[in-house]
């Protein structure tokens, strides 16, 4: 039995033609995979350099710079919810809640038993979003 070669130049074209498809689609995903993590690299980011100023909140009446923050600290919620993951963006909001309750405490009793257990709540909720964060990222941690 005898290939005809004209069948088997198409045979040939049709099967380079699909590797070169499927290696272009698997580079797609792979750069955009790629732009996906850094977009989530740089929004986690903000979110934590903005969640680690809450214990320098000021205390009393000063209320305007603490609206300035929970403003930023909105856009930066904001941001991660754009890039989720959707329980990476509930750990932000989780903490954004917590860190709201303990700037009110610190306009009323900054002494008080419960501001601490407010504060240790958003410390919490923050360790919560990092961890979040880390396993979204494929972040290996170290034990």
């Amino acid at each position: 039995m005898q290939v005809d070669p004209l069948l088997s130049l198409l045979i040939g074209a049709l099967g380079a033609a699909l590797l070169g498809l499927l290696g272009a689609w698997i580079q797609s995903r792979r750069e955009h995979q790629k732009w996906v993590r850094e977009q989530r690299l740089a929004a986690y980011g903000e979110f934590l350099r903005l969640s680690s100023r809450m214990e320098a909140l000021p205390s009393g009446p000063i209320k305007n710079r603490r609206s300035a923050y929970f403003d930023s600290l909105a856009e930066a919620v904001s941001s991660v919810h754009l890039v989720g993951p959707k329980k990476v963006e509930q750990a932000a909001n989780e903490f954004r809640e917590s860190a709201m309750r303990f700037a009110i405490l610190i306009e009323d009793e900054p002494e008080d038993r419960v501001y601490d257990i407010a504060k240790a709540e958003a410390q919490e909720k923050r360790a919560a979003f990092i961890s979040l964060a880390q396993d979204a990222l494929r972040i290996r941690r170290s034990a």
